[in-house]
């Protein structure tokens, strides 16, 4: 006997409140990602953690309790729109952290200056108000009222100017943003992945002795975390693809949602060097980055070192 939708949206919730809570943690407490790269972590982790509570809080019991979802109570469908704001910092989140990811590989040399604490500061207040701007024609209040959850508005009861701003804004915000994050963060990584197979084939070529697990992980992870992308995007996309073709559609973009949410926690963990290395060496990342020369930086267009290993992912 399969479980209830609604359940198995608040279990994978739950498991994803859980996974991305012990990123967060290592990540304030054990130094996991750095300083400036952290903060970008942190914007990410708060994100999805953000998204979960909802789903197990708000949006799993309304869709237990209501067989039709545009008769939720108007709170709720402004708290799903929280929702989707949390989508939004998330996948912004990992296109930054994508790009962060191919500067390090590429331009080691520029990548202090690049991802420097002040304009990772300033990016991550950047992404929250770009974020909250891109959510406010969904709460506009007569959009709501009409509004059936997750995206789609009430057939036959809007005039022209309710059908622009709550029906051809709100979607094109929706999908586009979503899907734009996506795409390039699929394309970044492809280069990044490009780059790293080259530092393979360089430290063959020169001969260097030594394990490369670190480096193979992290192209592990980049793998992992686009399967998981694009399976919860294909899944995602079914609303604006086969609208009304699909019995309970949005009970399947939710569910969708929540699985791929979690699904990205849990690569983070298995993928990520050293995740649950407990030892004082987070504590010395910080005076090793100060150290770091150009000897040492001409290096890594060979062999990733540790510190930036544990930056790129």
């Amino acid at each position: 006997m399969s479980l209830p939708t609604p359940l198995c949206i608040i279990l994978a919730s739950i498991a994803g409140v859980f996974i991305h809570y012990f990123i967060l943690y290592r990540i304030l407490f054990k130094n996991l990602f750095g300083a400036a790269f952290g903060r970008l972590w942190l914007l990410r982790e708060i994100g999805y953690i953000g998204q979960c509570v909802i789903f197990v809080l708000v949006v799993g019991p309304t869709m237990q309790s209501y067989k039709n979802l545009e008769d939720a109570p108007f709170w709720i469908k402004c708290v799903f729109q929280v929702a989707i704001m949390f989508s939004y910092v998330c996948v912004i989140s990992n296109l930054l952290i994508a790009i962060n990811r191919y500067c390090i590989v590429s331009f080691p040399l520029e990548y202090k200056l690049i991802f420097s604490m002040r304009r990772t500061a300033v990016v991550v207040v950047l992404i929250w108000i770009v974020c909250a701007v891109a959510t406010l024609p969904s709460l506009i209040p007569d959009c709501l009222e009409l509004a059936a959850l997750p995206f789609e508005p009430i057939d036959g009861v809007l005039t022209d100017e309710e059908h622009l701003w709550c029906v051809d804004v709100r979607q094109t915000l929706n999908w586009s943003i979503i899907q734009a994050a996506v795409c390039f963060t699929l394309i970044i990584d492809a280069y990044t992945f490009k780059a790293v197979r080259t530092i393979f084939k360089n430290r063959s070529k020169m001969h260097v002795a030594g394990p490369m697990q670190k480096e193979l992980k992290l192209c592990n992870m980049i793998v992992a975390q686009q399967v998981v992308s694009i399976l919860g995007s294909a899944c995602f996309n079914s609303s604006y693809f086969f609208a009304n073709r699909l019995p309970k559609e949005a009970h399947l973009d939710i569910l969708s949602w929540a699985a791929s949410t979690m699904l990205d926690g849990l690569v983070v963990v298995i993928f990520t060097p050293d995740f649950f290395k407990f030892s004082l060496q987070s504590e010395q990342y910080s005076t090793t980055e100060q150290r770091t020369s150009i000897t040492h930086v001409s290096y890594t267009r060979h062999s990733l070192p540790d510190v930036l290993l544990r930056s790129c992912v």
